[in-house]
C-alpha cells in the first residue's frame, strides 16, 4: 500500500512523543511553579488531565510509527500516471494537450464538451 501521507507520519509521531513526555512531566513542574509564587496548586486534578493525555499522545506517536513502517514510499510514476490522466488527444491535431483546455493551443480549434 503506498501512501502519500508517509513523509509526515515519522515527524509528527515524534512530536507527539516529545508533547507525551512534557505531558508527563507537566504536574511536577507546574507544582514546583506555584511553589515558587506561593499559589495553591492540586496536584491529583493536573495529573487527572496530564496523564491521559500524555497516554495519548504516545499511543498516537506508537500508531503513527506503525503507519509509517507498513506503507511504502511513493514512487514518482504515481504522480506522472496522474499528471497523465489530466491529458488527453485533441481531436483535431491529435496532440496531448490539458484536459481543462477549451481551445487547443496546437492547432486553435475549439475543443467540443
Amino acid at each position: 500500500m503506498k501512501s502519500v501521507y508517509r513523509d509526515l507520519a515519522k515527524p509528527i509521531s515524534l512530536l507527539l512523543a516529545w508533547l507525551g513526555i512534557g505531558w508527563i512531566f507537566f504536574p511536577t513542574i507546574a507544582f514546583m511553579v506555584s511553589k515558587a509564587v506561593d499559589e495553591p496548586f492540586d496536584m491529583n486534578k493536573a495529573g487527572l488531565i496530564a496523564y491521559p493525555l500524555s497516554a495519548s499522545c504516545f499511543m498516537l506517536s506508537v500508531f503513527l510509527i506503525y503507519f509509517w513502517y507498513v506503507t511504502l514510499p511513493v514512487e514518482e510514476s504515481y504522480f506522472e500516471e496522474k499528471a497523465k490522466r489530466r491529458m488527453y488527444k485533441c481531436p483535431f491535431c491529435g496532440k496531448k494537450i490539458n484536459i481543462e483546455e477549451v481551445r487547443c493551443p496546437y492547432c486553435k480549434m475549439k475543443i467540443p464538451k
